[in-house]
């Protein structure tokens, strides 16, 4: 019954054996996926999963907790409910979601329980941010190494050394310019906030999993190995950049977390050593961009497509007449899919799927979720065709993902294609 309703069951000893468990299950989970291969198609089960682990774990460490002996609220809540929710007169703080927003964009969904976990995650971290009104890059976001690089800068925590030195200052402890050193708690010296405060660890444990595996940068991950449960908990340490890194930049000190071998994970094997995400914000580009097949020239709409001087034939499988209805359907992303499932149920462009790069882009068009539609927004709908600004373009997008959609509001043509397509398929496989 809304969000500082007191929970009817959990007790803060239930609250933190709950935390505890889910750092545990990130534990188990984070060691199995470096035991696999990395690629695409298990990119989209693992950052989900994290993400829902996260998103429990965030809602469980700010539940107004009751009584053991009854339902009333507990007089002595933890700290870091109380500092996440704002109640040490401080604004509330919550946890930036949009690396995972941009992120899951193109992600390829193979299972239907993915894209609902993806809506579920999406939804709940941004009514959280839209509940406490929290302001992006001020001190009222938290855990933010995503934001700044994967760097792990100290000095770029604001919000999280804002409920540290919050937390702390509950138990008369002064933290100073060394608060960075009380979230690492590695020594006796500065181990009393994550002694005191358990389930703060096991909190920061479980979003650094959420966010190190959102890292566009593949070289930071370890070698696929038999990874066993130890090797994939987390010890953490305050050092300067140049200590983890080496030289030439030293620009402050740096949270070094070590696991798996590595004694920093956000460390890469070559030379700088540094972590260098990608520009567009996706670790696996998507295969249904029309700018990743026409060289230099970016293609936005339609209207692009017309300048430029040759197009792409896919390996001479495709006309340019059809190379550039193809790649039109692509600048359209939200009724893209009938569009393309049409154009390659023909029995004369069947044969074009045997190349891997047009196969990829159907893939990608059928699971790829696309861009997310806030829940705010699930009942509005653009005026104007095209959009006539930034805010009804936003509206081009879905809650649960495009083919989800599809199915929901437009079953009968997905379907009746990709019946049509499987039957094309049969008649090849037979022809051979």
């Amino acid at each position: 019954d809304g969000w500082d309703a007191v929970h009817p069951q959990m007790t803060r000893a239930g609250q933190l054996e709950l935390l505890l468990i889910l750092r545990r299950l990130a534990e188990h989970f984070a060691a199995a996926s470096c035991s696999l291969v990395c690629n695409k198609g298990f990119d989209a089960t693992k950052i989900t999963v994290f993400a829902a682990i996260a998103a429990v774990a965030d809602r469980v460490a700010r539940t107004t907790v009751r009584r053991s002996r009854d339902t009333e609220v507990e007089e002595g809540p933890s700290a870091l409910t109380q500092a996440l929710n704002g109640k040490l007169g401080g604004r509330p703080v919550a946890v930036d979601p949009n690396t995972f927003l941009v992120q899951s964009e193109t992600i390829e969904t193979a299972a239907p329980e993915l894209n609902l976990t993806r809506t579920a995650v999406c939804a709940y971290f941004s009514e959280v941010m839209s509940h406490y009104e929290i302001k992006k890059m001020k001190d009222e976001t938290i855990f933010d190494w995503d934001t700044f690089g994967w760097m792990m800068y100290v000095e770029r925590e604001k919000g999280l050394e804002r409920v540290v030195k919050q937390m702390c200052a509950t138990h008369l402890l002064e933290t100073g310019k060394e608060w960075g050193k009380y979230v690492a708690g590695n020594n006796m010296q500065n181990a009393y906030l994550v002694r005191t405060w358990p389930e703060f660890a096991a909190l920061r444990d479980i979003i650094f999993f959420w966010k190190y595996f959102l890292c566009t940068d593949l070289r930071v991950f370890p070698g696929t190995d038999n990874w066993m449960l130890p090797s994939a908990f987390l010890a953490w340490n305050v050092a300067s950049e140049t200590e983890i890194f080496g030289p030439p930049t030293n620009r402050g000190a740096i949270f070094q977390v070590s696991a798996f071998g590595a004694d920093h994970m956000l460390k890469t094997d070559e030379p700088n050593y540094r972590p260098k995400p990608s520009t567009s914000g996706h670790r696996y580009p998507s295969a249904a961009s029309a700018s990743k097949y026409t060289g230099r020239a970016v293609v936005r709409t339609e209207d692009d497509l017309l300048y430029l001087r040759s197009l792409p034939t896919f390996e001479d499988r495709l006309r340019p007449s059809d190379s550039e209805a193809l790649l039109s359907f692509l600048t359209v992303p939200y009724i893209r899919m009938p569009l393309m499932l049409s154009f390659f149920t023909s029995a004369d462009r069947v044969n074009c799927l045997f190349s891997d790069t047009l196969r990829s882009i159907l893939h990608a068009v059928v699971l790829e979720p696309g861009k997310f539609l806030m829940p705010g927004r699930w009942h509005e709908c653009p005026q104007t065709v095209p959009a006539a600004s930034a805010a009804e373009a936003d509206l081009l997008a879905t809650p649960f993902g495009q083919l989800l959609t599809e199915l929901a509001c437009s079953p009968k043509m997905p379907l009746s294609l990709s019946g049509r397509l499987l039957e094309l398929a049969l008649v090849l496989a037979n022809s051979v």
